[in-house]
């Protein structure tokens, strides 16, 4: 049976088409009302115009990886009823999902959460697959010369998506060329914020900036969609949705406690520039 529709909506759900970026865009009162919903929810958008634009898609896919969505940028049926059907609290704000100022940061992330769901083949070996293989390699590294185990492919995923953002914006990609992730933090020329500063003024983290864990016993990194006072919500390669630092996905919208984070987070905004115009 289908839900009642939600007071002052202007109609039902299904009376509209998915939205997504077209060539005319797509325009009308759905997209009005999606942006709307997207504003009050702390998802920012460039202008409420009633125009499904990139900027409107980009806040589609940042609320898509908070609710555990499919990462596509389209307003179909599931992302809808998660946009209408979700209460908007007041006066308790909502944390604020923002695509970084930063051109490269801001396609970094539509990068990464755009790989949610690729997994490993376990026909081809432990941490191998075809789309692992390509991160594995942006890194140097030869995918199949470490048998039985192969390579751990967190800090590869991470800089494959540098890589994919720069080549997008034909940019420079300031981000270490490395497959560990305490190699990243010693030679990285991006601000290093420290775990205990960042523990104690969560609002130094940003979107798009790296963070890395490493104790005595294991390492992990990934890419931070955004903070709250609770944790860091990410995009992480190798892992699971239990959270392993040697799963076999991509996951979108993963939440780290602040704790988890002992080295602490590199931020490379504004370290990039544009190779040609």
């Amino acid at each position: 049976m289908n839900e009642p529709n939600e007071p002052n909506e202007p109609n039902d759900a299904a009376n509209f088409p998915d939205l997504r970026v077209t060539s005319p865009e797509m325009s009308g009162v759905d997209v009005t009302l999606v942006q709307q919903r997207l504003v009050a929810l702390g998802f920012t958008v460039r202008t409420v115009d009633g125009v499904y634009g990139t900027a409107t898609a980009s806040a589609v896919k940042l609320f898509q990886a908070a609710k555990s969505l499919a990462v596509d940028g389209v307003v179909g049926s599931v992302t809808r009823a998660a946009l209408l059907g979700t209460p908007v609290p007041s006066p308790v704000p909502l944390p604020v999902l923002v695509a970084p100022s930063d051109p490269l940061l801001a396609q970094l992330i539509l990068a990464a959460t755009a790989e949610s769901g690729v997994r490993e083949d376990p026909k081809m070996g432990q941490n191998r697959g075809i789309r692992v293989d390509q991160y594995i390699r942006t890194t140097g590294l030869d995918p199949a010369a470490n048998p039985p185990h192969g390579y751990p492919w967190c800090a590869c995923f991470v800089y494959w998506c540098f890589v994919t953002a720069a080549d997008k914006l034909m940019a420079t990609n300031p981000c270490a060329r490395t497959a560990s992730v305490l190699s990243h933090w010693g030679k990285t020329k991006g601000r290093k914020i420290l775990a205990v500063d960042a523990h104690a003024d969560h609002s130094l983290v940003l979107p798009g900036m790296i963070f890395c864990k490493s104790d005595d016993a294991q390492s992990h990194t990934g890419i931070v969609l955004h903070a709250t006072d609770e944790g860091i919500v990410t995009t992480e390669g190798n892992t699971n949705l239990a959270g392993s630092r040697e799963g076999d996905s991509v996951v979108v919208g993963k939440v780290r406690p602040w704790e988890y984070v002992q080295l602490g987070f590199i931020d490379y905004a504004g370290m990039s520039g544009l190779i040609r115009p």
